[in-house]
């Protein structure tokens, strides 16, 4: 009896992890909450790197980053507990279709918003990795968020334009930065020392940013 209330409960649960699922309110509550969680502690981290207000907040950016480490180990250990009861038949096994799970995109992301404590557990000291890595936790938004799918839907679906698209850069920046080596390597050897340093002076002309610097240059 128990073990068929574990196989019930892990079925429900399920249900509201499973991103294939159809969206239901629990799921849609579930979602909204994790990703304000999302949020917020990706805010503290950018917040954090403010001196003073890390020194003024400093015990409240610790607990509210242990709580959101401990909800995040939760949701990871559950979603590798009830995978098994998803619709992709890959993870159907016990054992091997919770290890191909592990291995999958999401699973991986639920893994790295987890790492920062494991990491700072073994006494890791540098700062601005622990940084990065709850940072990293933004990727988190993709499942929670429709946008995402929309935006992967129209990537999907204009990948032939996309790669032209790029082609054409990648054409462009070569013949560009190659043409400027010829051009400008005798006259400024210090800033065309070779094609890949003048590809990316082309990079930086074609940019917004690299045209008012070149602009600004010649005044």
């Amino acid at each position: 009896m128990a073990k068929s209330g574990n196989g019930d409960l892990r079925q429900q649960l399920a249900t509201i992890f499973e991103d294939e699922e159809p969206r239901s309110l629990i799921t849609r509550l579930f979602n909204s909450a994790l990703a304000l969680l999302i949020v917020v502690n990706v805010s503290c981290v950018i917040l954090e790197s403010v001196e003073p207000i890390r020194k003024h907040f400093a015990l409240t950016f610790e607990l509210f980053e242990h709580a959101s480490t401990a909800i995040f180990a939760v949701e990871y250990a559950l979603r590798v507990w009830t995978c098994v009861d998803f619709r992709n038949p890959r993870y159907r096994d016990p054992l091997w279709g919770r290890l191909h799970y592990m291995r999958s995109f999401f699973a991986l992301v639920d893994l790295v918003s987890v790492l920062p404590a494991v990491i700072g557990f073994f006494g890791a000291a540098d700062l601005r990795v622990l940084r990065l890595l709850r940072l990293l936790r933004m990727l988190k938004l993709i499942r929670h968020s429709t946008t995402f799918g929309l935006l992967f839907a129209v990537l999907r679906d204009e990948r032939q334009s996309i790669t032209a698209l790029l082609f054409v850069l990648l054409l462009t920046v070569t013949i560009s930065g190659s043409l400027m080596f010829m051009i400008e390597n005798e006259v400024q050897p210090e800033v065309f020392s070779s094609i890949p340093v003048a590809m990316w002076w082309a990079i930086e002309t074609l940019t917004t940013v690299g045209l008012l610097d070149q602009l600004k240059s010649y005044r």
